[in-house]
């Protein structure tokens, strides 16, 4: 990946200038100053924030650090909020920013719209889980408590990767159902 983000830092913290990229359809970047919660990560390319942009706060990419702007340091605004702990993958900045030169559209909206919706809106990075799955031992239990009938399936399927034994397979009961 020849195309990386740039990381220089300063020595200094003040002397900090965050380029942001945001979902706008102009073709740059926004300079802000650096918030004075600095991340448990430090301030690096990738990380979300939250930047006042007009009269509404908008959710932005850091994709750059400087040491200086073209605007005087009186006219910056600062970062509201950093969102997250960790970076985005640099693996996937850089394929948005690919994305964003060959087909001629603003990084901020690539960004944007490459982002989950809930990512988009300021979400923590850290998802909701929900266990999908049990213990072959508490499956068998939960199928042979709630249908019989299906136990012996269960112990067909449980066995037909590692070898059923030549045993004749009886005929289940099953109810009639018309379909």
């Amino acid at each position: 990946m020849t195309d990386s983000f740039s990381s220089r830092a300063p020595s200094q913290t003040q002397a900090l200038v965050l380029k942001v990229a945001l979902p706008s359809p102009l073709r740059r970047l926004f300079d802000y100053l650096p918030s004075n919660a600095t991340p448990a990560c430090g301030w690096q390319p990738g990380l979300r924030v939250r930047v006042p942009f007009g009269r509404r706060d908008v959710v932005g990419v850091v994709v750059e650090i400087a040491d200086h702007s073209a605007l005087a340091r009186s006219q910056l605004r600062a970062v509201s909020e950093t969102l997250d702990d960790a970076p985005l993958p640099e693996d996937w900045l850089w394929l948005c920013r690919f994305a964003a030169r060959y087909y001629q559209h603003s990084l901020g909206d690539t960004l944007h719209h490459a982002m989950p919706a809930r990512l988009r809106q300021g979400h923590p990075m850290a998802g909701r889980t929900q266990t999908l799955w049990l213990s072959q031992v508490k499956m068998q239990r939960k199928i042979s408590a709630e249908h019989p009938n299906k136990q012996s399936c269960m112990h067909f399927c449980a066995n037909i990767l590692t070898g059923y034994p030549a045993v004749p397979l009886a005929p289940m009961a099953l109810p009639a159902t018309s379909y």
